[in-house]
């Protein structure tokens, strides 16, 4: 067989082969076009366009049921990052705003009806936590994680569903906005921390403390003159004290421990810490400078002060809180089932209110509790998924 034959032969065969993947390429697709490319893991380019402006939702996305009879009920099913109930009046029906992460838009929940709708479109990259005010127009979000966070302020126009932006810091550590609308924020500057007051008013920062210390915690109060309470970032290793903040003045207050954290009013204070090779729990009457042991172990993070004002609300779990507390829980080395409980500041004891997994089926490790100025119920997070619920403690 002579050359020009094999070429001829060979040129035939590759030819057909050409012509048979052509084929099964471009017309052999019973199964739609996506099909022959479909381990080949490509990105999925038919995506649907959402109009970042319309208030609207999805008819496939299911509403939270919240018209039913438990006093328990999950008001989101994805993750926030902050929120507030919202009325307009004391004997309005409230309602809850909060606000997303990654986005920080701000929406709003009927408490009676379950209709939600956006409050603020106004997107805000990296949004990862949030405040709200209680009359819902003022809003401060952290974008961004660790020193470097930046905390803006949102201010909601009667006019728009726009924000308009104030950058207050690039360092914040902690913010709160108070029942009289105050803003206040914590922010690291170097081995300091330092307490400010934004006025949206005069547009003007105002410094209220330089703290000697840069791992900072802080319990905040109800106004900018009020007793806020300051201890070093705890950890069971490391043993940490109790400082107040009161009218511009700081000063320490005789509570010390290992892993120490607190919570409390400028009457009494809920602390925690490692004692005696056990991590344990007390109230700290101010009153009569006094500390008295509960008979449970909690962490004082999963507390909030009751509407009465006599009384703590706190989630706590029936398992045995370990000696390695609170840096196991921070980390995300252990998760609790919290029920809520009633802490009485006079007799430092405790009682059982409702246990979450038999009225609701679901395991609630509880953070983030925020009592609802006008409903006196309690709102608070799932730290397993971040979503919100409500306890309806008034019922």
């Amino acid at each position: 067989m002579n050359r020009t034959l094999l070429i001829i032969i060979g040129v035939v065969m590759a030819l057909v082969l050409i012509a048979v993947w052509v084929y099964l390429l471009f017309f052999n697709q019973p199964g739609g076009g996506d099909d022959n490319f479909a381990d080949l893991n490509f990105a999925n380019t038919d995506r649907e366009v959402v109009d970042d402006t319309s208030p609207t939702f999805s008819e496939e996305e299911a509403l939270v049921e919240v018209s039913d009879d438990s006093v328990l009920k999950q008001l989101t099913t994805e993750p926030v990052i902050g929120f507030q109930e919202v009325a307009a009046t004391a004997s309005s029906t409230p309602v809850v705003y909060y606000l997303k992460p990654g986005t920080g838009h701000m929406m709003s929940i009927d408490l009676e009806t379950g209709e939600e709708e956006r409050v603020s479109g106004t997107t805000i990259p990296n949004a990862s936590r949030g405040v709200i005010s209680i009359t819902g127009q003022l809003v401060l979000i952290q974008a961004g994680q660790g020193h470097q966070a930046e905390l803006l302020l949102g201010e909601l126009s009667s006019s728009s569903e726009e924000l308009k932006l104030t950058t207050l810091s690039e360092t914040v550590l902690d913010f709160t906005i108070t029942t009289n609308n105050e803003l206040l924020y914590l922010e690291g500057d170097g081995g300091y921390t330092t307490i400010k007051q934004y006025q949206p008013e005069t547009k003007t920062t105002k410094t209220i403390l330089t703290i000697p210390f840069a791992e900072t915690a802080i319990t905040w109060g109800n106004e900018v003159g009020g007793v806020h309470y300051i201890y070093p970032k705890a950890s069971g290793q490391l043993e940490g004290y109790l400082y107040q903040v009161a009218n511009g003045k700081f000063s320490r207050l005789p509570v010390a421990g290992y892993g120490l954290t607190a919570y409390g009013t400028a009457d009494y204070v809920i602390i925690s810490r490692q004692l005696t090779g056990r991590y344990q729990s007390a109230i700290f009457n101010r009153t009569l400078d006094q500390t008295k042991p509960l008979e449970m172990a909690l962490l004082p993070e999963k507390c909030v002060l009751e509407n009465t004002k006599s009384s703590f609300v706190c989630a706590d779990s029936t398992t045995a809180l370990k000696t390695d507390m609170p840096d196991l829980w921070y980390e995300g080395g252990v998760s609790y089932v919290d029920n809520f409980w009633r802490i009485d500041t006079a007799s430092s004891s405790a009682s059982l209110l409702l246990d979450t997994k038999k009225e609701s089926g679901r395991e609630l490790d509880i953070i983030n509790l925020v009592t609802g100025q006008n409903s006196g119920d309690i709102y608070f997070q799932n730290k397993n998924d971040q979503a919100l619920w409500l306890y309806q403690i008034s019922r």
